[in-house]
């Protein structure tokens, strides 16, 4: 029996659905990072991370930013290179909190949850 690998990992298709989603929200997105700003955390990078809190618990941003270290299937979904950390905890949660109820980010991540959370929950 063959070993999957991270490439045979579901998250492969929700990048999918990520980047149509970053496609059809273009315009928004970057209305909503002029907005936003100062991010201390590159967008696409932010709202990555946050649909993957979204999809997989974690018990708190430490123990998620903790993971990406050595999550080798979220490393990939985030599009992060090399073995260091993508950003420090006190940032992401930090950002988290400003944005929690942003209504482009809602938007967003409803169009991307509902594909997402039906292709992880097949079997």
């Amino acid at each position: 029996m063959e070993c999957p690998t991270i490439w045979d990992h579901p998250l492969e298709q929700v990048r999918d659905y990520v980047d149509a989603a970053m496609g059809r929200f273009a315009a928004e997105l970057q209305a909503w990072e002029r907005r936003a700003a100062p991010l201390s955390i590159a967008p696409v990078l932010f709202l990555k991370s946050h649909l993957l809190l979204s999809l997989y618990p974690f018990e708190s941003d430490q123990a998620f930013c903790a993971s990406l270290l050595t999550n080798g299937p979220f490393r990939r979904f985030l599009g992060l290179e090399g073995d260091s950390a993508p950003f420090d905890t006190a940032s992401f949660s930090s950002m988290r909190r400003r944005l929690r109820k942003d209504p482009t980010l809602l938007s967003f991540y409803e169009a991307v949850l509902a594909d997402a959370s039906a292709l992880l929950k097949s079997p």
